[in-house]
């Protein structure tokens, strides 16, 4: 199977010819087909041999197959050691620079920023950030145009 619907052909094309493939418009049509389909495709051995073939037979090798879970439940978070701590120290310090007057933060921001930064750490999601902050900084830093929300690393 090269694609899932047979009109996804097209993409499968121009894939190849972007490769240098001279004969890319001459595939095969390797797509997943419903049942009806496969039925028809079968068809020229008759109705029951072509049931047998593509319902009974593939469903009997099903049932002979133990079911493995090809991920396990669950949420899998990357780790990167420190990364509540560095957040923290960012977001504190760019507050300081952004709204900081004779050493001090307004009360209304310095009680949001805690409420914010509280959850992202209670629920896990520190890494995530930081790992976002720091694909934004080397890009920026190696001259790539990324759009986003400021970063904490300026």
């Amino acid at each position: 199977m090269h694609f899932l619907r047979k009109e996804d052909a097209v993409f499968r094309e121009i894939m190849k010819f972007g490769q240098g493939f001279t004969d890319a418009e001459d595939q095969p049509l390797l797509y997943l087909r419903t049942t009806d389909e496969m039925l028809e495709e079968f068809s020229y051995l008759g109705e029951a041999k072509a049931q047998e073939i593509v319902i009974d037979n593939t469903c009997m090798i099903a049932d002979m197959i133990e079911y493995i879970r090809p991920i396990p439940k669950g949420t899998f978070t990357p780790s990167l050691e420190g990364a509540e701590e560095e957040l923290q120290r960012l977001c504190w310090d760019r507050a300081m620079d952004w709204y900081g007057y004779e050493g001090k933060i307004p009360e209304l921001v310095e009680t949001r920023l805690k409420k914010e930064l509280d959850s992202i750490i209670k629920y896990g999601f520190s890494v995530l950030y930081m790992i976002a902050q720091k694909l934004v900084a080397f890009s920026e830093k190696n001259g790539y145009l990324v759009l986003s929300v400021p970063h904490l690393s300026r």
